[in-house]
């Protein structure tokens, strides 16, 4: 008979680490889909910074020849 109490003791003890190994891989999912999500918003991100940093470049090289045809246009008045 205690034989028969002690496997179900130990049934009893099998099934609540089932409980806690569900929960854990439930806690995982979820931590899972959080950083998953960041991720994303970084990706986001960064691909806003790319297109701004590219737009600066272009900026950059707008205003240059516009120094260029500026400068150009200085030398004709040289006196």
């Amino acid at each position: 008979m205690k034989q028969i109490f002690g496997i179900f003791h130990d049934f009893g003890d099998a099934t609540g680490n089932v409980g806690e190994i569900c929960q854990c891989c439930e806690r995982r999912q979820l931590v899972s889909k959080e950083i998953l999500g960041q991720s994303q918003t970084v990706s986001a991100a960064t691909e806003e910074q790319t297109v701004a940093i590219e737009q600066i470049g272009e900026g950059s090289q707008s205003l240059a020849k516009m120094a260029e045809e500026l400068q150009s246009a200085i030398q004709k008045f040289k006196i």
